[in-house]
């Protein structure tokens, strides 16, 4: 398994970067799916192997999106979303499953915006925002669960905003300021810092369109 991972993760991140090499990154991956295949045969017990099937099979769909290839990508990610979705009804309770299941639905959300599928990404993105606030309500501490929630509740309103729904969005942006303005308070946090200010400019883009103060 940590040969494998080593060319899920690492081995990915670095050859990702080269050009050209998108296509040798999607043909190790697949090689990968195999073999976890062969490791979740010898050890059905651990969910372990099908956990790193649905994260290589992200990754394929992210490198098949930068190729251009859209639908083979949705069709990978479903397929990661398909595993995950049994991890985390076998064991609610895991907050990794659970947050793995929101990646996912972000990313097919992303993918059908893409594809010009408002609906159905619409329907991801919700999906998303639901785990995303059980998630940030079960750990207020955690300043990354904080985040995942502002970052579904922003895709939310960007996705009405490009509906020409204006005033629905800027209800889903506000929901996220109070929790931007929170993480912000810790000063030293570059990204909370960037993504208050993000929230507030596209706030008040809105409110200028609309006549608001």
């Amino acid at each position: 398994m940590d040969a494998i991972n080593s060319l899920t993760y690492d081995l990915r991140d670095e050859l990702v970067k080269l050009p050209g090499a998108h296509q040798i990154v999607a043909r190790i991956l697949a090689s990968n799916l195999a073999l976890l295949d062969r490791v979740y045969e010898l050890d059905p017990d651990t969910p372990r192997a099908q956990r790193e099937k649905s994260v290589n099979l992200n990754h394929i769909g992210d490198v098949l999106l930068l190729l251009g290839d859209t639908n083979k990508a949705l069709q990978s990610y479903q397929q990661g979303l398909e595993i995950i979705q049994r991890l985390a009804a076998a064991d609610p309770a895991n907050a990794q499953a659970q947050r793995d299941l929101s990646v996912s639905d972000k990313k097919i959300g992303d993918i059908q915006q893409q594809r010009g599928d408002t609906d159905a990404a619409l329907t991801a993105y919700q999906q998303d925002l639901e785990i995303a606030k059980r998630l940030a309500a079960a750990d207020p501490a955690n300043a990354a669960a904080q985040r995942d929630l502002i970052v579904s509740f922003y895709k939310l309103g960007q996705i009405e905003e490009k509906s020409s729904e204006p005033k629905t969005a800027l209800k889903w942006y506000q929901q996220a300021l109070p929790i931007a303005e929170r993480l912000a308070k810790d000063t030293a946090n570059a990204q909370a810092q960037k993504d208050l200010k993000i929230l507030q400019e596209t706030i008040k883009e809105l409110q200028n369109a609309a006549g608001e103060e």
